[in-house]
């Protein structure tokens, strides 16, 4: 099986959740989910899931705002899916201010640094790395479905947009993927193709765990401005993702809370959604 035949993305970031009205509390996401089980089930085609090209369309409008938004001195906390700015919107600012530190661990101090965004939409990172990494030169690639990668190419001509797997037949000091990889349904063997592309350090972030339950298929029924309904997406189980990833050899580095809790109606165990850092292991340890 190709990484192309499974790199269907369906499940957006858990976006509904930056949408909390309550400052400050652990607000439930304002989206229905509820279990599918632990397999992934058969795609429909009644639902184009990030097919739809109007997804791309609808985040472009809101592209200016997300760039004007990391400009000056302001915290970095305005999420680039959101329909509307939420103040003081603290999981997304974690997400960036830990993408920042990623970012310049991977730069090593040096004044350029290369970067694989998987599933990275329209380039927002790029915009980010700009923001957080100032002087320094980002060489960016973005992967993604060819609606974004066209409109992404529009508003980021200096960028470098994947439509395919093209990408993956180079190293980068830094491979990126942020609320993407519970979006395959063979994650495992996405994980595979971003660890053999990681030069310095691979960044999984973003992501709904389990400590306690087993990996589970999640279904999103979000009615939001440019999604579709019928999300599929895993959570994982925290042990079985490092555990995979240690088989690929990389070794885990830090951990990060990103402070998003989705709510499953009925399930055993909530998610918490987190972020990890990895870095290949020598061939001494």
């Amino acid at each position: 099986m190709t990484l192309r035949s499974i790199a269907h993305r369906v499940l957006p970031p858990i976006v509904t959740d930056a949408l909390r009205a309550v400052i400050g509390r652990r607000e439930p996401a304002p989206g229905r989910f509820e279990v599918v089980g632990p397999a992934w089930p058969t795609p429909s085609d009644s639902n184009p899931g990030w097919e739809d090209a109007g997804i791309a369309a609808s985040q472009a409008e809101r592209w200016e705002a997300f760039c004007a938004a990391c400009e000056g001195t302001a915290p970095l906390d305005t999420a680039h899916e959101a329909t509307e700015p939420i103040p003081r919107n603290i999981p997304f600012h974690n997400t960036y201010v830990s993408f920042g530190y990623v970012l310049a661990l991977a730069a090593g101090g040096r004044d350029a640094v290369s970067m694989l965004d998987w599933g990275g939409g329209l380039g927002h990172y790029a915009v980010l790395a700009k923001a957080l990494l100032p002087g320094a030169s980002v060489e960016y690639h973005c992967k993604d479905l060819p609606a974004f990668c066209a409109k992404g190419g529009e508003l980021l001509p200096e960028a470098t947009f994947h439509a395919d797997e093209s990408c993956l037949a180079r190293t980068y000091d830094l491979v990126v993927a942020s609320g993407s990889l519970q979006c395959s349904a063979e994650w495992r063997e996405v994980a595979a193709g971003l660890a053999r592309a990681t030069g310095r350090y691979l960044y999984l972030t973003r992501l709904p765990v389990l400590l306690a339950s087993p990996s589970v298929v999640v279904r999103q029924q979000a009615r939001i401005q440019g999604f579709n309904d019928d999300l599929l997406g895993w959570f994982l189980n925290r042990d079985e993702l490092l555990g995979h990833l240690d088989s690929l050899g990389m070794e885990l580095v830090r951990e990060f809370y990103v402070d998003e809790h989705p709510h499953v109606e009925g399930a055993s165990e909530q998610a918490d959604v987190r972020g990890f850092l990895f870095t290949p292991r020598s061939p001494a340890s």
